[in-house]
């Protein structure tokens, strides 16, 4: 546990608390960090994806993340 100083898209700077969790993030537990906000949703970071494929289609409105097939 300890504090964070994250840019946010704007450019502002925020201070916010930030604590170690585990998470199942495609079918994987992972210990990753966060923090919280009055929301209902949540954000990952681009870290959890590294062994995965993003995919933004915006013709046909649609996102699709995939594991990766190793090399």
């Amino acid at each position: 546990r300890g504090t964070v100083e994250p840019q946010l898209a704007g450019g502002q700077m925020i201070t916010e608390h930030w604590y170690l969790v585990d998470i199942e993030f495609d079918g994987i537990w992972v210990e990753a960090m966060t923090s919280f906000a009055p929301s209902e949703t949540a954000l990952i970071g681009t870290r959890l994806m590294q062994e995965h494929r993003l995919h933004i289609d915006f013709v046909r409105r649609s996102v699709t993340l995939t594991r990766s097939e190793s090399d």
